[in-house]
């Protein structure tokens, strides 16, 4: 069975489950699922899991992200992004100089709290909130807590003349559930200014990059060199504490023995031939003993 990662640049225009749907056509195998939700207007990283890879989606979703964009500061839309309507515009007569800028950015960054988007896939009383938002229904909406590690600028803004808008460049790190969008409309909250996210790429993603990543049409076109393009599920875990089995401890490990490693970490990734085949974790009842956590025992 294939196992490991497909690093997919996801175009604009695309869900990620259609992302998914299309993978399985070129891989001719159903064992396929996407390691964190892109937007159809966001481009960029989309991990594709496949075989074995499919049981680690869910770590890979806690790892941390990292999004290249442009906001604009002068208007605000419904989605917070160039997707929806404009409700509400400000001429900026003066632009905002650098500095102001990334002192309000600095004020979004470590761990700060944000109200999601009414366009966005967040179930409220077992509805999405973007079906309050198309059927006009108001609705509170939670107030949820979030980690930005990074709030940077990477451009020097452009002020237009003629419209009265700024725009500038800007790269965030940040953790699972963080809207982007909705930071930058925060930082226009705290410029005192309506801003708008007008693009956004997802540049890294599990711990996977750019330099990484392959398009979709460039496996439609080769499927019988998609296999190529995998990353090997040891590339994920390659910063995590491991442990290499001899033939005997992998024969307990198949039939989800508690072992006792010669180790004192929280998790450990146990190897046989150079390949990963299970995660154990610290039996906290039974030390100094480990008990099965995750088992990829088909990875090979």
């Amino acid at each position: 069975m294939l196992s490991g990662v497909i690093v997919l640049y996801k175009t604009k225009g695309m869900t990620s489950t259609d992302c998914v749907r299309d993978m399985r056509r070129v891989l001719q195998m159903k064992k396929v699922g996407h390691g964190g939700t892109l937007d159809p207007s966001v481009e960029g990283i989309l991990p594709i899991a496949i075989g074995q890879a499919t049981k680690i989606i869910d770590l890979m979703q806690t790892h941390n992200k990292t999004y290249i964009g442009e906001a604009i500061l002068g208007f605000e839309t419904d989605t917070e992004d160039l997707d929806g309507e404009v409700i509400k515009s400000q001429p900026i007569e003066e632009p905002y100089s650098e500095e102001v800028i990334e002192e309000a950015m600095e004020q979004l960054t470590g761990d700060i709290e944000q109200l999601p988007p009414m366009y966005s896939s967040i179930k409220v009383k077992g509805r999405r909130l973007y079906d309050y938002a198309r059927n006009n229904i108001s609705v509170e909406r939670p107030m949820r807590h979030i980690h930005v590690s990074k709030y940077t600028k990477t451009s020097h803004s452009i002020y237009d003349k003629e419209s009265k808008q700024q725009r500038f460049k800007f790269e965030i790190t940040c953790a699972k559930g963080t809207y982007v969008r909705t930071l930058v409309k925060q930082l226009g909250d705290i410029l005192g200014v309506p801003a708008v996210m007008s693009s956004l790429i997802r540049a890294k993603s599990a711990g996977f990059g750019l330099k990484d990543a392959v398009l979709l049409e460039t496996l439609k076109e080769n499927p019988e060199k998609a296999s190529d393009y995998i990353v090997p599920l040891e590339r994920f875990f390659e910063d995590q504490p491991t442990y290499n089995l001899s033939d005997k401890e992998f024969e307990m490990v198949q039939n989800g023995a508690k072992l006792n490693f010669p180790v004192d970490v929280e998790r450990l990734c146990l190897y046989h031939n150079r390949k990963i085949k299970a995660i154990y974790k610290k039996d906290v009842k039974h030390p100094p003993l480990y008990r099965p956590e995750m088992m990829l025992l088909q990875n090979s």
